[in-house]
């Protein structure tokens, strides 16, 4: 029997990597098996995204369009399309969307585990009752002030001469 002596070095590097690779393995079973201190740094590295769609209504079964809708407490968020439908990835199926809209009630809604979504918003009970219009000309200077006033009730938006 003989042995070779001159690739010494080559089984050194070998043991060295044998040894580099049951230590990541062994890293990679504690942050599998619950670690704490290993599990949460790998689960904020390695999140798993869900999609939630759905469509936004109004009291009428009208789609709104530019709804925002956020999950609560992240960064993430969208809007709505013209026909009310969105798609929003979140981190979490337990996560809450809130839904928010110019003249309407915002909404929190709680996913427990939902993907698809129909949310039909309230309107709001503070809503604008008149407007009011300012305008401002420029004028020669004169000891007479010049300005334009109008106000129009609600009721009549769109129809007034302005």
């Amino acid at each position: 029997m003989s042995v070779d002596v001159q690739n010494k070095g080559n089984a050194r590097f070998n043991e060295t990597t044998d040894a580099m690779l049951l230590i990541k393995l062994v890293i990679l079973f504690l942050m599998l098996h619950g670690h704490p201190a290993l599990a949460k740094g790998f689960k904020r590295n390695f999140l798993v995204y869900a999609a939630v769609s759905g469509q936004v209504t109004d009291g009428k079964n009208q789609p709104l369009a530019g709804v925002s809708v956020n999950a609560k407490g992240t960064s993430a968020g969208t809007s709505t399309a013209n026909d009310g439908r969105f798609t929003i990835s979140v981190s979490n199926s337990n996560d809450t969307l809130v839904f928010s809209y110019v003249g309407y009630i915002s909404q929190e809604v709680p996913l427990e585990g939902r993907s698809d979504l129909t949310i039909q918003l309230v309107a709001s009970a503070n809503t604008l009752n008149d407007v009011v219009v300012v305008g401002y000309g420029t004028q020669k200077k004169t000891k007479r002030y010049c300005g334009n006033f109008h106000s129009s009730p609600a009721r009549d938006q769109g129809h007034a001469c302005i």
